[in-house]
């Protein structure tokens, strides 16, 4: 009876290290650029970036400091628009790419929660932190265009977006071309949307592919 239990925990373990190795994938398959730099998945890393990531999301409100209630209301619309435009098209791309995260190709991946495993291309993280980088760039340059704060303010945020892309990499969940993809399609939403409010004084516009229309005096 003993070994009659012996050989099925034996059989079990055998089955769940063989299900393990079909789960890892070939490493032959990746383009000679990405597999340059491909990193196994680290927890503390990606946390990091999460944390990291969120506090830039949050940055915009400090252009809000000293402002008239006008100007508060249309900051919220623009930086509303760019992190609705910069997320819909990066689970557009997501979802059409499929990619598998470069932790897939080896062992020790997290548990694959809502299909996670396939949306490497591009960086979500990388997405939205530049987005708000750019965002954040662009807006105050354009309020503060003389203002001895306007490169440190610039080069700060898009060091954390840089920070936040190089995390994603070293924490397995990315390859160079999604967080580079990434870095590009959130910087155009980040400048082009407030970009587009300013085209004008008092002008009335479509402003987003949201077909929200707005008068905008910036």
């Amino acid at each position: 009876m003993k070994k009659k239990i012996i050989s099925i925990i034996l059989l079990i373990l055998v089955s769940i290290t063989l299900v393990s190795a079909s789960t890892i994938n070939d490493k032959s398959e990746v383009n000679k650029f990405d597999a340059l730099v491909m990193n196994p998945y680290s927890k503390p890393l990606d946390k990091t970036a999460s944390l990291l990531n969120a506090g830039l999301m949050v940055s915009p409100a400090l252009l809000a400091i000293n402002r008239s209630t006008e100007d508060i209301a249309t900051l919220g619309v623009m930086y509303l628009e760019t992190m609705a435009g910069a997320y819909a098209s990066k689970e557009i791309l997501k979802k059409v790419v499929d990619r598998p995260r470069p932790y897939t190709y080896f062992e020790g991946a997290p548990e694959d929660e809502n299909d996670d495993w396939n949306n490497s291309f591009p960086s979500g993280h990388t997405t939205m932190a530049f987005a708000s980088a750019g965002f954040v760039s662009y807006v105050f340059s354009r309020y503060y265009p003389d203002s001895k704060w306007k490169a440190p303010v610039i080069a700060a945020s898009y060091s954390l977006a840089a920070t936040t892309a190089v995390l994603r990499i070293m924490s397995g969940n990315h390859f160079m071309t999604d967080v580079l993809v990434g870095a590009l399609l959130g910087t155009l939403w980040g400048i082009g949307i407030p970009m587009l409010h300013t085209l004008g004084d008092n002008v009335e516009m479509g402003v987003t592919p949201f077909a929200l229309a707005f008068s905008v005096s910036f």
